[in-house]
């Protein structure tokens, strides 16, 4: 018997000795958190949870501000190649962010110079369709926009979110999508990318971006 053969005879041997599972009962979504209203309570507590896993947060109150934060960050850490998404929200942010080269992480990177330049990108930029307050995640659906090369990729991802898709809890975001079908991708971000060997020692930035930037746009602020 082979390695792999034993391996898996343990594994058949451990899973006949449990009983079958059961079906857990329908109930509606959970959600709606009463302490969460008003809306800044709701912003506060995001930024306070988005902080706390490792992400920044740019607080800003117009379109203008937004791109000159943006512009500012591009200067500050040396951003001169950023792979984007296609979301068109994002198009008149980069005509001001200075001189950089764009990617367009929705192109196909079959060809080795175009995933090449992808791998090659300092940073992605990308909006989220909604932000959960409870834990600080960015939720994006790819059919608003194709982000997840953007998004997953590059050290540093920047992320362009309007402060009324910031909503209390998971079940909240998820009845947002009950209304329609789920999309194709549902990636849901919580600060930057971390993950833990064998020693379970924590290390920030090995399978995706080390540093991520939240500008939230919130012109009631």
């Amino acid at each position: 018997m082979s390695a792999r053969d034993e391996c898996l005879s343990r594994i058949r041997g451990q899973l006949a000795g449990l009983s079958s599972f059961t079906e857990l009962p329908q109930g509606p979504t959970p959600g709606g958190c009463p302490d969460l209203d008003p809306r800044e309570k709701r912003l506060a507590l995001f930024s306070e949870r988005l902080q706390a896993s490792g992400g920044q947060l740019h607080h800003l109150h117009s379109d203008q501000a937004v791109a000159e934060r943006l512009a500012q960050l591009v200067r500050e850490l040396g951003l001169t190649r950023i792979a984007r998404s296609d979301a068109t929200c994002l198009d008149p942010l980069i005509v001001t962010a200075g001189d950089v080269e764009w990617i367009c992480a929705s192109s196909s990177v079959k060809e080795v110079p175009q995933r090449k330049s992808l791998f090659e990108a300092h940073a992605g930029l990308s909006s989220a369709q909604l932000g959960i307050a409870e834990t600080g995640t960015l939720v994006l659906d790819s059919r608003v926009e194709r982000h997840r090369l953007a998004s997953l990729v590059p050290p540093v991802h920047l992320v362009v979110l309007d402060a009324a898709k910031v909503v209390a809890d998971l079940g909240e975001a998820l009845a947002h999508f009950e209304r329609d079908e789920l999309p194709p991708t549902l990636t849901l971000i919580t600060g930057p990318s971390r993950t833990a060997d064998i020693e379970l020692e924590l290390v920030v930035g090995v399978h995706g971006p080390r540093d991520l930037h939240v500008l939230l746009l919130d012109p009631r602020g």
